[in-house]
């Protein structure tokens, strides 16, 4: 039901920026009635272009990306916490991407300027081991919380550093009993003052086809003053390199995955959470999207 209401409020998302009012599928009861409630919430919102968008706590902006509609600070944060159901105040933006239905979520973390100097500390064979043992483990969990569960988990692209963009940036799969498929695509933006977390969600057939998070990150970009070439002695300093960061953002203990010696993160159990797949509903949205256009026109 959950992966309905996710659908539900993408399709209602995409409907607020075509300015239509199509009727959802029926339902009856208490469930009907939340639905129609989420989805007035979501139409509500002032969704918009992608041209030069503000992202409120980074102080970062979205070059124009006219394929894709967005909404940000609370805006975004009231969006997250209805398809969510619970609130991440770290959220300031979200944009879906009208001729694919693909989506983009940025959160931002204050954590002090991130040393990039440890990548090569990354053993991507290890971390991908590591990652499918705390999938494994999680299964029996995932599957009394109505999960189903994964039976294999590998790289699309193994960790990857971007010297000019001072991202790091990589894509894994899961594949599920029944042979579906779940992709986790995350970059990691560094700044001087912190990183911004983008996540990239998207269904597994748009892969190869497109790459909306590296097209998303050369659009992305910090104000003067503020960019990672801009740091400083005397900056506040993260407590890890981004070997640490990558490992603790994956949700591994760092320590085991790359040996720096502390752990970051300690939610191994969790892991398959991340891994929890979203409802499509593309040809859909993509109706709505070239409605507008052909209305703006």
């Amino acid at each position: 039901m959950r992966h309905l209401i996710v659908g539900v409020c993408l399709l209602a998302a995409t409907a607020a920026f075509a300015a239509e009012n199509d009727t959802p599928p029926p339902a009856s009861g208490t469930a009907a009635d939340a639905r129609e409630a989420a989805i007035r919430r979501i139409r509500a919102l002032p969704w918009k272009i992608v041209q030069g968008m503000s992202l409120p706590q980074s102080k970062a902006t979205i070059a124009n990306l006219p394929d894709f509609a967005g909404v940000a600070g609370d805006d975004a944060r009231t969006f997250r916490s209805i398809v969510d159901g619970r609130s991440d105040p770290s959220v300031e933006g979200d944009i879906i991407r009208r001729s694919n239905s693909s989506e983009i979520l940025f959160s931002w973390h204050d954590v002090g300027y991130v040393d990039a100097k440890d990548f090569a500390d990354i053993d991507p064979d290890k971390l991908i081991e590591s990652v499918r043992e705390a999938t494994f483990a999680g299964n029996e969990e995932s599957t009394r919380a109505g999960l189903r569960p994964i039976t294999a988990v590998d790289w699309i692209r193994k960790p990857t550093w971007n010297e000019n963009l001072h991202t790091a940036y990589w894509m894994m799969q899961g594949v599920h009993d029944d042979g579906e498929r779940t992709v986790n695509a995350v970059a990691l933006k560094l700044g001087r003052r912190g990183y911004e977390k983008m996540v990239w969600i998207t269904s597994p057939d748009q892969i190869g086809r497109a790459d909306d998070l590296s097209l998303v990150q050369d659009a992305y970009s910090y104000p003067s003053g503020d960019r990672y070439e801009d740091h400083a002695t005397g900056d506040k300093v993260a407590a890890y390199g981004i070997a640490g960061l990558v490992a603790g953002v994956i949700g591994l203990k760092a320590a085991k995955v790359i040996g720096i010696g502390a752990f970051l993160l300690a939610f191994k159990k969790f892991f398959f959470l991340l891994l929890v797949p979203f409802i499509w509903v593309g040809n859909k949205i993509r109706a709505l999207f070239r409605k507008r256009e052909t209305g703006d026109s």
